[in-house]
């Protein structure tokens, strides 16, 4: 019998040195994907340090100072990823925002938050508990802004969601007509004899959203009138007339347990409704999926204004970039230019307002070598949002290196029980819950400098700086 030994030998040098010359090849896409490289001795060489793109990263320019007229300098909170707060003579920054929550029983309505977003926050995911937290913390009650229609309302936890009779659009999409666009970058048109939006609070998943005491309408009128109904905890319906053009808010308020909005005989479009307190605090979830943050800019700026009018924001947060980070893109220097000119067109239009940008999230893609890392971008893009924050003089949190001290995405998608997806991108209701408690803390720790720094303009006693211990008694 032939002895083939030495055969076998030759074939596995000979695939094994393919192998190693296959490991010595650029990298290269096959159908639009990036090839994994082939390397041998992957399993014994030492682990790489976890370092992202360093060299390519933006250089911050010597960074904005507010002008210092008091004798007290800021603290951050052990352990807390605080607000950086870079305005100047912009008066956006956090100010504002803590002075509403001292004048909060003393304002004829409610403090509101607005929190823009994507995908990330769909749902009402992060936004529900630091609604939540807040108004543990300063009273108020109910939901806040709902579309009139949603592509998650089965999934959104903080309200029932019902509607019919609607043709909606948005600034995502490929057809849409820009004049009509709200605050939420969509709007909606009634297209049935009696169209509708029905709300009814719940509070299975967060407390103080199982009641309102006010509910509001908002559209813009297409005629001399337009006729409405509304229904209140499953009574009869009410009539309503509204006369003149522009946009217009309906209101009616109540012990608000369940609320219907009936429409006919109009083509006006339909922005939303809220559920909301007479006072204390409220937060409006306004995420649009796929949005870069650019969608600002294709909205009229006298609608902006109308809602700066008839909706006082006091605080907006901006939380964009998972649909712009890729794996190996280096300059923003495009989106960041664009985002200066969002920032400056709210500015603009909500003037006083404060306003905080927030990094891009945490998002892991595979490198060469097939191992799950920080997406290369995505550190990248946080450094572009800062200084898109430096040149507005905005506020800035870093939502990136909030969930690096807890871990990062990877962590949250592999807890038992799971804080976000396998797609190590998106949280879901425990993440979100997990980061609002760290932005909760941001906002506290921000507010006591703020109060700090009045006493101590006032000679009256600084207080001192809680302890961790106490904080975790204070939260839970």
């Amino acid at each position: 019998m032939k002895n083939y030994y030495w055969a076998a030998f030759i074939i596995t040098a000979v695939v094994v040195a393919a192998l190693f010359l296959l490991g010595q090849l650029p990298d290269f896409q096959m159908f639009g994907r990036k090839m994994r490289r082939v390397d041998l001795l992957s399993d014994v060489r030492p682990d790489k340090p976890d370092t992202v793109a360093a060299a390519d990263t933006v250089v911050l320019e010597a960074l904005v100072e507010r002008d210092v007229v008091i004798d007290y300098a800021d603290t951050c909170w052990e352990g807390t990823t605080c607000i950086t707060d870079y305005a100047d003579t912009t008066m956006s920054g956090m100010d504002h925002f803590y002075a509403m929550l001292d004048s909060i029983d003393l304002i004829d309505r409610p403090v509101r938050v607005a929190v823009f977003g994507d995908s990330f926050i769909e749902g009402d995911i992060f936004t529900a508990d630091l609604r939540e937290m807040l108004q543990d913390r300063y009273g108020g009650c109910g939901v806040g802004w709902v579309n009139i229609t949603s592509n998650v309302a089965n999934f959104r936890p903080t309200v029932v969601h019902r509607f019919g009779g609607w043709r909606t659009r948005s600034a995502v999409d490929s057809i849409y007509d820009r004049k009509f666009l709200g605050l939420n970058s969509s709007y909606s048109l009634p297209v049935a004899a009696e169209s509708y939006v029905e709300l009814e609070c719940t509070s299975r998943y967060a407390s103080h959203v199982g009641r309102a005491e006010v509910s509001r309408l908002y559209f813009r009128a297409d005629s001399d009138t337009v006729r409405l109904a509304y229904s209140l905890n499953g009574g009869e319906p009410n009539a309503i007339e509204m006369r003149g053009q522009g946009m217009k808010v309906a209101t009616v308020s109540g012990d608000i347990h369940s609320v219907k909005w009936t429409v006919g005989g109009t083509r006006a479009p339909f922005w939303g409704v809220a559920l909301e307190g007479r006072r204390g605090i409220v937060v409006d979830n306004l995420s649009l999926r796929g949005s870069s943050g650019f969608n600002f800019l294709s909205i009229p700026q006298e609608t902006l204004r109308q809602f700066a009018a008839r909706r006082e924001y006091d605080l907006i947060i901006l939380q964009y970039g998972l649909n712009v980070a890729t794996a190996d893109r280096r300059d923003y220097k495009g989106y960041k230019d664009n985002m200066v000119q969002v920032v400056g067109r709210l500015q603009e239009c909500f003037p006083g307002t404060s306003i905080v940008l927030f990094s891009v999230g945490d998002r892991m893609s595979k490198d060469e070598d097939g191992d799950l890392v920080t997406m290369p971008g995505i550190v990248n893009l946080a450094g572009y949002q800062q200084a898109v924050a430096v040149d507005t003089g905005v506020a800035w949190w870093s939502l990136l290196d909030a969930f690096k001290s807890l871990g990062g995405i990877a962590a949250f998608a592999e807890a038992k029980p799971a804080m976000a997806n396998l797609d190590y991108t998106h949280i879901n209701f425990r993440g979100g819950r997990r980061l609002a408690e760290e932005f909760f803390e941001a906002l506290m720790c921000g507010k006591e400098n703020y109060d700090n720094a009045r006493a101590a303009a006032q000679g009256r006693e600084i207080k001192a700086q809680p302890t961790t211990e106490e904080r975790q008694l204070e939260q839970y």
